[in-house]
């Protein structure tokens, strides 16, 4: 089921992804003050620094992995591009996580995106593809989705880019680095109206760079990093200065980050350096952090909202903390890097943070090994790194006890039992078993069982004594499963042989082949051996019965390997690790309620392939490793699942510590319990002295006080005398002030009252000066009104004379023009006669060229066809010519691995002959006197053989021909469709052949029921010569009874052979009859095939020289546009 909607939203999910362990060093970025956003498998998370809550950003399932992912300026969006064959950039709100927009990018020329930017207004997606194009899109994401321009950026050198970013002042400019070359766009309008990218050329003053990371500042200026260790700092396109990262050592520059405290560069070695910007915007260093204990580069920096924490990614997939607030005060010297995420696995010796095996037990942890060649151990509840220990090699398979105390390591060249201490791993014992491929303990933990190869050895947990060693497979054992209770064992190796083991004894107790028609991949069988299920190459379960092995039912995965197998019978649910080359890595919950399975769930957890699997023991949690190192840790849930009413186990809290360190701790722990009590002594000694000092020196300030108080109370008496005094004399005031304040008001509005009156007359007098004006302004306008129409008379009369005049001067012109166009004609007429002749003078000499020259392109056109024939396919041959020393290459390589590997075990095997060398030599005496009857036996066996090879013989051509049958049965169907006046005879046809197939299978049958016989005397023959061999005391005896068997089956096959020769002679006579029907029906066929071939050739040939005549169209055209830009 695929879909886009993540497992930890859905409700009606089997699995519900709990949290992820390890990240991939692609990109970091805060998307909050607490919140960060990076890759974890095949999952995006969001982050709390704080709290360490994880919450995952849903990625579609159908997508192989996730290629880049980006912010925006002001944390608003997160861009998230998702590899495939068409590639998807999705755009969400950083807080709902929603998706806003989505960017299809399927003409890029690349299934992924390296690096996706935004402009400061949130406006812009800038997108730069991957190879081999290296399409740079610029996208406009405000309303609708558009593109707004577009270039490829390859080049014939095939040189790669991997950074490009939009400036911050300007949004039309635009920035692309990559090895070896480093330009800039600037995005304008064309004459057809739609934007295009045009370069700006840079002057570089230097030799070409491999220049990997770049940073945008303020006022138009850009840094960039490159391979050398070197920041180059650009200006209006041109180089201002050059600043060296170190002098003695070259550390590159992978990462960029700009802030207001300054530049932050990451360099290789895990070394980060602040540089300052000066007031002439040039760069002066700081100082220089550095990560410890790990020598990966930092790939990717990003700075907090409020500029407080800087979180940084390094190659080795680590993510470290750094604060920002007090970095003016901190040493360069010290440690100041906190991991922010748990520590993952590291790369190995291959670049790959693989992780290799995996296991868990009672208590809440799980134990992995990678190619890091370090095993850790981690608490999944509190989701922490309990533990970490390095070996010298890379664990292949590892096994915990039951109570956690202790494991089972299997290595290159030796298995180790480790004793699991509170802060250490210690070796109590180590076994010489080479090419251990697993290791497992037993339900209970007091065994534990190793397979090497075809081999299994039993081991004791508590004494580390091999208890019995398995040898009953040919191939490598690949599976092993304890029975319930520990008595016996369930083993499966590649070809598909299961064999149960008794562990008491040591003995085999049944053996079987699985009846699956491809190779065995993987298998999960019940506690109880009573029901298993298989896993095939062709993409197919089988469920199984262990007993037998016979498959009972069969489901497809449709094209996905199942390379892991869980069962989980409290709940009836299957989890498979599966994969494909196009599909990826998922892991499949499938309900086991009936088979084949009703639903099942996929679930994308991995960028790459799923290494290994685990299930708790309360079956509450999966734990699935990926070979992108991360892992993850889901919850089971679902409505058939009964966990919840199942009674929860204890879980021990035991620990181991050794003797010396707990000795040593009692020591340290006397030596402090001394420490405290002497500096108890000593404190209780200080606090009487203090006690004294201080109650002396309260006395004191209690009479200071008292004395001090009794001042203030004589003090305060004479201020209440002042105050009754001062009370007096303000009363006396404010009555004067009342008494002359009303005074005042009184004259005051006296004085008003007077000017308003004044103000009344004023504007009578106004008003009659106003009525006035206007009778007068209205004698003057009925003046002007007869004035103005007199003079518009006498206007228009004299216009009415000067029109009269200008039709008079117009009627003249238009006889004039008739008489010009007239004589106008006349001359032109005259003219074109003459140009008519002297045009076909022209023409004729014109087309005698033309004529000329096509043949002379002709002849040109067909000597270039047959020089691009021949120039396409010398360019085929050295094509193939190069696969085939590629494919003949890695076939030497893996001859040279087998080689080497067979050498070994050569080596080993010559040992073991040494060894049995001596008893062959005591054998040989007996083996001479029972050479006779051996020949004897040998020549009765060739006979046997020769018998089941004609049996086959006569099997194999009826198989044939019974093929043949069902291809001409599909022919003639269609040619019943096709061809309906015939159906009549392609019926009686038909069934005519339809009898003589049910009579090759009846032959078929009785031959099968034939070999069958022969099968089941060679049988009997073989335990009675083992019965022979056993109870025959003597040599006497032993050759009676060999005489008396070979004159037993000596006659049988005297009578059998009769019956076989007459059948053999009939079957010979038809199947002749039947090869001639056969060889005419091919040569129809034949020259059908032949006619139809000459056909297609033919087509071909046009089909190609139409293509060339396009591509040259096309390729002048685009010499057209390049010349007019």
């Amino acid at each position: 089921i695929e879909r886009e909607m993540p497992p930890a939203l859905c409700s009606d999910e089997i699995l519900q992804c709990d949290y992820v362990l390890g990240l991939r060093s692609k990109a970091v970025h805060f998307i909050s003050e607490s919140n960060i956003i990076y890759c974890g498998g095949n999952n995006v998370i969001s982050y709390n620094v704080h709290s360490g809550k994880q919450d995952f950003i849903p990625v579609a399932i159908d997508k192989p992995g996730i290629s880049a992912i980006s912010t925006s300026v002001f944390r608003r969006f997160i861009a998230i591009a998702e590899q495939g064959e068409c590639t998807i950039i999705n755009i969400y709100d950083s807080t709902s996580f929603r998706r806003k927009k989505m960017l299809s990018c399927g003409d890029i020329g690349s299934h992924e995106v390296l690096h996706v930017s935004f402009d400061d207004e949130s406006k812009l997606c800038l997108v730069l593809g991957g190879a081999p194009d290296y399409t740079l899109t610029l996208w406009n994401i405000e309303k609708s989705v558009k593109i707004v321009a577009s270039v490829k950026l390859a080049t014939p050198s095939g040189k790669s880019f991997y950074e490009s970013y939009v400036c911050p002042d300007d949004s039309s400019v635009i920035c692309v680095a990559g090895n070896g070359i480093i330009r800039f766009f600037r995005v304008v309008s064309s004459s057809k109206g739609a934007s295009i990218f045009r370069p700006i050329t840079v002057n570089l003053k230097q030799e070409p760079q491999n220049y990997i990371s770049q940073c945008w500042l303020r006022n138009g200026r850009i840094v960039v990093g490159t391979d050398r260790g070197q920041l180059i700092i650009l200006e209006n396109f041109e180089v201002k200065s050059v600043l060296a990262t170190s002098v003695e050592v070259t550390k590159p520059v992978y990462s960029i980050v700009s802030c207001s405290k300054g530049v932050l560069v990451g360099c290789g070695s895990g070394v980060l350096q602040l540089y300052e910007q000066m007031d002439d915007r040039a760069l002066r260093f700081l100082k220089e952090f550095k990560v410890e204990n790990d020598h990966g580069n930092i790939t990717g920096m990003s700075v907090s909202p409020s500029e407080d924490m800087l979180v940084c990614i390094t190659s080795n997939n680590q993510m470290y903390t750094l604060s920002l607030s007090n970095v003016d005060i901190l040493r360069h010297d010290g440690n100041e890097f906190e991991h922010t995420l748990t520590p993952s696995h590291r790369p190995g010796h291959s670049k790959s943070p693989c992780i290799t095996c995996m296991d868990t037990c009672m208590k809440p942890i799980i134990v992995t090994g990678g190619l890091d060649k370090s095993i850790r151990i981690w608490n999944y509840r509190k989701r922490t790194l309990e533990l970490t220990e390095d070996f010298d090699q890379e664990a292949i398979s590892i096994s915990l006890k039951p109570c956690g105390l202790q494991a089972v390591i299997a290595f290159p060249d030796r298995v180790a039992l480790v004793s699991i201490l509170v802060d250490r791993m210690e070796i109590i014992c180590e076994f010489d078993i080479q090419s251990c491929q697993k290791c497992i303990f037993s339900n209970g933990g007091q065994y534990f069982a190793t397979a090497s190869g075809p081999n299994v050895q039993i081991y004791d947990s508590y004494t580390c004594e091999m208890i019995s060693v398995m040898n009953g497979h040919r191939q490598d054992v690949s599976t092993i499963h304890w029975k319930a209770g520990d008595h016996s064992l369930c083993t499966v190796d590649s070809d598909g042989v299961s064999c149960i083991w008794n562990i008491v004894d040591g003995s085999m107790t049944s053996k079987n082949v699985v009846s699956i028609h491809a190779g065995y991949v993987a298998g999960a069988f019940t506690r109880d051996l009573s029901s298993g299920y298989v896993a095939d190459d062709n993409c197919m379960i089988h469920q199984v019965d262990p007993t037998t092995m016979s498959s009972i039912n069969v489901t497809d995965c449709h094209s996905l390997s199942a390379r892991h197998m869980l069962l989980v019978t409290s709940c009836d649910l299957m989890f498979l690790g599966m994969g494909s080359s196009k599909r990826g890595s998922q892991i499949r919950a499938m309900k086991l309620d009936s088979f084949p399975p009703k639903i099942f769930m996929d679930y994308r957890c991995h960028t790459g392939s799923v290494t290994c699997m685990a299930m708790s023991h309360d079956d509450k949690y999966l734990f699935s490793g990926g070979s992108d190192g991360s892992i993850c840790i889901f919850k089971v849930k679902g409505p058939s699942c009964f966990m919840d009413n199942k009674t929860s186990l204890v879980e021990p809290e035991e620990v181991l510590i050794s003797k010396v360190a707990l000795d040593e701790k009692t020591n340290e722990a006397e030596k402090l319990r001394r420490k405290i009590e002497g500096v108890s002594l000593d404190n209780a000694y200080q606090m009487r002295l203090k006690e004294m000092n201080h109650a002396e020196m309260l006395q004191e300030f209690n009479n200071k006080t008292e004395e001090a108080n009794r001042t203030n109370r004589k003090l305060h008496k004479g201020m209440q005398k002042k105050k009754i005094d001062l009370d007096h004399e303000f009363s006396k005031k404010i009555i004067l002030l009342q008494t002359k304040h009303s005074e005042d008001f009184n004259n005051i509005v006296d004085q008003h009252k007077n000017k308003i009156n004044y103000e009344i007359e004023r504007c009578k007098r106004l008003v009659e000066e106003y009525e006035s004006l206007h009778k007068d302004h209205d004698r003057e306008m009925l003046i002007l009104l007869r004035k103005n129409d007199e003079s518009l008379q006498v206007s228009r009369d004299e216009y009415g004379h000067k029109i009269s005049i200008q039709k008079e001067r117009k009627a003249l012109l238009v006889r004039e023009r008739e008489k010009s166009t007239s004589s106008f004609n006349n001359e032109k007429r005259l003219i074109e006669d003459d140009a008519d002749q002297e045009i076909l003078g022209i023409q004729c000499d014109f087309e005698e060229r033309l004529t000329t020259d096509r043949r002379v392109t002709l002849r040109l056109r067909e000597e270039n066809g047959i020089l691009k024939k021949t120039y396409n396919e010398h360019i085929k041959n050295i094509g193939e010519n190069r696969e085939n020393m590629a494919i003949a290459n890695e076939k030497e390589e893996e001859v040279k691995g087998e080689i080497a590997g067979l050498e070994v075990k050569i080596a080993i095997l010559k040992e073991k002959f040494k060894k049995k060398t001596s008893d062959v030599n005591i054998k040989d005496k007996t083996t001479d006197e029972l050479e006779e009857q051996n020949r004897r036996l040998e020549e009765f066996k060739h006979i046997l053989d020769d018998d089941i090879q004609l049996a086959k013989q006569r099997m194999e051509p009826r198989e044939s021909e019974i093929a043949m049958t069902k291809k001409n049965f599909a022919v003639k169907d269609m040619e019943l469709e096709e061809k309906q006046d015939t159906k009549n005879k392609m019926d009686v046809l038909g069934s005519r052949l339809q009898l003589k197939a049910d009579s090759y299978n009846k032959i078929v049958k009785t031959q099968c029921g034939l070999v069958k016989l022969k099968k089941d005397s060679f049988y009997r023959l073989s335990l009675e010569i083992n019965e022979a061999l056993l109870s025959s005391a003597d040599h006497t005896s032993l050759k009676k009874a060999l005489v008396g068997l070979f004159k037993k089956y000596n006659d049988s096959k005297s009578k059998d052979g009769g019956k076989l020769t007459t059948d053999i002679k009939q079957q010979q006579e038809q199947l002749r009859k039947n090869i001639a029907n056969f060889k005419l029906a091919k040569e129809k066929t034949k020259s059908m095939h032949l006619v139809e071939r000459t056909r297609l050739a033919r087509e071909n040939v046009t089909l190609t020289e139409e293509l060339n005549k396009l591509r040259r169209t096309l390729h002048q055209q685009k010499l057209n546009v390049s010349q007019k830009v």
